[in-house]
């Protein structure tokens, strides 16, 4: 809030409220702030890119497939943005375009974990257990074992085996 009262044109600060707002678990206001920053400065592909989580969350596929399309449009070398279109084409039934754009994630990154798993996924819905296996292996292999963002995602993928008591 002060960088804006500061400087209401600044649209970096405006993206940031809006990643305040989203982890405070408040997307309508994140989503108002990721719109205004777009405003400010329609060639910042982050807040396209922030703007369609919040709508992929909401349920709003088509609108975020929209905004993470301008995103790439302005920078096609954003592994994060493959990454997360290719959530949305899949909650869209697109899986062949889930399987590309999984694809130019790992490409453009190919240490990207998260990529490899959900690729792993896409594979298993497209009845290729082989690659969704070489895939799945892949993101373990990669993965940090003390990584945070990886873990929640992993548990919920796999089978809940009891805790040593």
């Amino acid at each position: 809030n002060h960088a804006i009262s500061r400087d209401p044109r600044e649209a970096i600060a405006w993206n940031n409220r809006g990643l305040a707002w989203q982890h405070k678990h408040e997307p309508e206001q994140a989503l108002r702030d990721y719109s205004r920053t777009i405003e400010l400065n329609p060639k910042l592909p982050v807040a396209y890119h922030n703007r369609a989580g919040i709508k992929h969350d909401q349920g709003d596929f088509q609108g975020a497939l929209e905004d993470y399309n301008l995103a790439l449009r302005l920078d096609d070398k954003l592994a994060a943005v493959y990454n997360n279109r290719a959530v949305t084409r899949k909650a869209l039934g697109d899986l062949q375009g889930a399987l590309n754009d999984y694809s130019k994630a790992i490409e453009l990154r190919p240490n990207f974990a998260l990529a490899y798993f959900n690729r792993s996924r896409v594979w298993r819905a497209l009845g290729k257990p082989k690659e969704a296996l070489a895939d799945y292996t892949r993101s373990q292999n990669l993965l940090d074992e003390t990584s945070p963002m990886m873990e929640p995602l992993l548990e919920a993928a796999l089978p809940v085996k009891s805790k040593p008591r």
